[in-house]
């Protein structure tokens, strides 16, 4: 009898909050980010085959070869390990948006990394898996630790937060995709001297723009996320989407209609193309979807429905289930 395959999910992620502090010596971006991990997520699956390792996808745009997040991700595991691919068989099924600011191919990574380790017994906790995270990108640490967390650095320096409360996540998708490449071109480009107390955040690994919610101490204990939050949220703000927003107009008309439509927070998500509010409700989501009618019946836009969830959450639904 076939052993049945190994199944976990890879979440989306939104970006509750994004500051640029500065361009670093290495060619990236010094960065202060909150990330926020959704329901909406890919799933994968591995399989004990004979052969070599293989990796399919039910998505004919996604490469499912070498040059492939997760089979980058895999193999940079198994070499640091010294263990091989052979006999291996991952299946992937695609859900999240590409090129949207989502983490699709970042939140694979990590699963594959934690689904791997399980198969390997590597503990969760083990200093490999961050390291091979770090290595295939910087969005990749954060899918080993997933809920709500400040990412700072590269965007690979990750510390858990306190959960933000559930919130109901309308995700509105242009038709187009953008790529962070772009994206930090763009900002280059056009010159936008640093934060002025950036360094001061960088000295003190803290996000300096958000003083209740973290510090040197990372202050926001669960008995007080709620409240903290509530006043938080009408705060953030991502530095790229202004710039974005300049050469697609379409990303600013999409955050002032969810903002119009009562969302407590509306906001490009990453470096886009996605725009994502949140709501509390249900109700106040499907009124928002009903009001945004004008701004998304064009041709190739569309409407995702999913919420936010807890780090509890998102590490059960990173724990191996057989189908």
């Amino acid at each position: 009898m076939a052993t049945p395959p190994l199944i976990v999910r890879a979440h989306a992620k939104v970006n509750l909050d994004f500051r640029i502090l500065g361009a670093r010596s290495d060619g990236y971006h010094e960065v202060s980010t909150v990330l926020q991990s959704l329901a909406l997520g890919d799933e994968i699956e591995l399989h004990e085959r004979e052969g070599p390792f293989t990796l399919t996808c039910d998505e004919p745009s996604v490469a499912a070869d070498a040059t492939n997040l997760v089979w980058r991700a895999a193999a940079r595991l198994g070499a640091a390990l010294g263990l091989s691919l052979d006999g291996l068989a991952v299946g992937l099924r695609k859900r999240i948006p590409a090129r949207a600011g989502l983490g699709g191919g970042s939140a694979d990574a990590g699963a594959i990394l934690r689904l791997l380790a399980q198969r390997w017994r590597v503990a969760p906790d083990d200093p490999v898996l961050p390291g091979v995270a770090g290595e295939l990108g910087a969005d990749v640490p954060f899918f080993l630790v997933g809920g709500t967390a400040l990412a700072t650095g590269r965007g690979d320096l990750i510390q858990p937060l306190a959960d933000l409360p559930e919130h109901q996540v309308l995700v509105v998708l242009p038709p187009f995709g953008i790529s962070t490449q772009d994206a930090y071109t763009w900002l280059d480009a056009a010159s936008i001297p640093p934060h002025e107390d950036a360094s001061d955040a960088r000295a003190e690994g803290r996000a300096y723009a958000l003083p209740e919610l973290v510090g040197p101490t990372f202050r926001l204990g669960s008995s007080t996320a709620g409240p903290a939050w509530s006043r938080l949220l009408p705060q953030l703000r991502n530095d790229l989407e202004a710039i974005v927003t300049a050469r697609h107009p379409e990303i600013g008309t999409a955050v002032g209609a969810l903002r119009a439509a009562g969302a407590l927070l509306a906001i490009m998500t990453g470096s886009g193309s996605a725009v994502v509010g949140l709501f509390r409700a249900d109700a106040d989501m499907e009124e928002a979807c009903r009001s945004l009618g004008p701004t998304v019946s064009r041709p190739g836009w569309r409407l995702l429905r999913t919420k936010t969830i807890g780090r509890q959450t998102y590490e059960a639904s990173l724990l191996a289930e057989t189908s």
